[in-house]
């Protein structure tokens, strides 16, 4: 049997970012830490295991931290604050990526082709 912990993110437009745990033998989810802040919640995503990505109304992104090795249930169940960011521009989806392009030969060496083909026909 898989013994590893299920858990999700949920993004709630009034109150902020939960973090719930699946528990199949019984077939509920469980809350089991949030965000205490009043963030109107527009895009989430998980970075890590205790690391979560939110986006929110005023055009800011936040980033919020649980604390699993606290001493203290109540410290454990509260999502904290650790970075904030004001975009500007309202953000309803995060996307895996890049935003630098991969360094190849291979596609160096098409570049150059390319613009060797349209410096030919400049020519003609």
């Amino acid at each position: 049997q898989d013994t590893k912990e299920q858990r999700a993110i949920v993004g709630d437009l009034m109150r902020s970012i939960s973090l719930v745990q699946y528990y199949p033998e019984h077939k509920t989810l469980e809350e089991v830490a949030r965000d205490f802040n009043a963030n109107w919640t527009t895009a989430v995503s998980m970075l890590t295991d205790d690391t979560y990505l939110g986006g929110e109304n005023w055009n800011n992104l936040y980033v919020l931290r649980r604390n699993t090795k606290a001493t203290s249930e109540e410290v454990r169940c509260r999502l904290d604050t650790v970075g904030e960011f004001h975009l500007g521009e309202m953000v309803n989806k995060f996307m895996s990526g890049s935003l630098v392009m991969p360094n190849s030969s291979e596609s160096s060496a098409a570049a150059a082709s390319n613009a060797n083909n349209r410096n030919r026909r400049r020519s003609l």
